[in-house]
Parts: structure tokens; C-alpha cells; sequence
């Protein structure tokens, strides 16, 4: 069987190959033109935004999307939804300014993948979670986005400096855990 994920990502799409190597799932990518809508939890983006990349990619198997989310609890759980144009906005640096003299520092990567069956009109989907602290200062030079300023829970060291680590505790790895479970059940 062939899943279609929708995303201009190339990281992403070796990610989910990598995740369903032992399926007989392949993977083909192809980067919809979609408006994403405004919402807090990236569940509800998500499942929309697979409704309609199929549509815009004309798809008639499985597709793929996700969402991904960075809660910061001093912040009111914000960027939310809304951390990948923070980031490109604003950066690290503006994370870091807002959380100038915060003592909670708690924060929460959520990503949630949706999965659309459009011949039956359903969507499966998988989240995954990651706690952790926002740090006072960038630590680390390997990653992306906001990877030098999470420290995931239970460890010392930002995703950036340790990003070994970050492949085996991340919000997206739990997700992608999901995508593979149901696939190899489909088997």
C-alpha cells in the first residue's frame, strides 16, 4: 500500500520512511498548496489541513500530514499551533525575551499526525508528547527550531546538544511510533 504525505519537508518524509521500514507501506511526497486554519490544539489543525491537502493533491489513498505545537505554560501554553511562525518571526531569541524573569519554565512539544482514508472519509490520529524546560540561555549547535532552548524532561541537555537523544524521546518519534503500529497491524 502507498501513503502520500503532504508536506514540502524533506526531513519529515525521511522520517516516516525511516519509521516504516518494517511495513510494506511506501511513501510518496507531495507538497500541497493549503491554508492552514487558526487553532490552539494542533490536533484540530491537523485533521483539517489532511482534509484538505487531498484535496488540493487530487489523492485518493491514504495521506499523511502533521502538526506540531510548542505549549509553554508561563506563556498561557503559547506559541501553541502557532510555533513554526513564532520561530521564523521571531526565533530562539524572542522565546528567550519573553521568558525573561519567568521562574515556570515548564513547556510541551505536541505533534499530532493525521492520517485520511478518503475513500471511507476517516482520519486516524497519533500524537506525541514531549515535557520539558525552556532554558535561560541557546545551548547546543545540532538541530532546528527550538531544539536550543528545550530541555526534555529527565535530562540535562538541550535536543540541540544531544540530538541522538531527541530521536528516541520526541513528541514526533511518539507519533511516528503510532503511524507504524497501525500500518504493521494493517499487514
Amino acid at each position: 500500500m502507498n501513503v502520500t504525505i503532504a508536506t514540502g519537508n524533506d526531513h519529515k518524509v525521511k522520517e516516516l520512511r525511516k519509521a516504516l521500514e518494517e511495513t510494506e507501506m511506501t511513501i510518496t511526497q507531495k507538497p500541497p498548496s493549503i491554508h492552514e486554519i487558526d487553532a490552539h490544539d494542533v490536533e484540530t489543525v491537523a485533521v483539517q489541513k489532511v482534509k484538505d491537502a487531498t484535496s488540493a493533491i487530487n489523492a485518493d489513498g491514504p495521506v499523511l500530514v502533521d502538526d506540531t505545537g510548542l505549549y509553554v505554560e508561563a506563556l498561557d501554553e503559547f506559541p501553541g499551533s502557532h510555533a513554526s511562525y513564532f520561530i521564523e518571526r521571531c526565533g530562539t531569541d524572542g522565546l528567550l525575551t519573553l521568558m525573561e524573569g519567568k521562574q515556570d519554565r515548564h513547556a510541551w512539544f505536541k505533534t499530532t499526525m493525521a492520517l485520511y482514508y478518503p475513500r471511507e472519509d476517516r482520519v486516524k490520529t497519533f500524537s506525541g508528547r514531549c515535557d520539558g524546560t525552556i532554558t535561560v540561555e541557546k545551548r547546543g549547535d545540532a538541530g532546528f527550531g527550538y531544539d536550543p532552548v528545550f530541555c526534555p524532561e529527565g535530562h540535562d541537555k538541550t535536543f540541540a546538544e544531544d540530538p541522538a537523544y531527541k530521536e528516541t524521546v520526541s513528541h514526533r518519534v511518539d507519533a511516528l511510533d503510532g503511524v507504524r503500529d497501525h500500518f504493521m497491524s494493517r499487514s
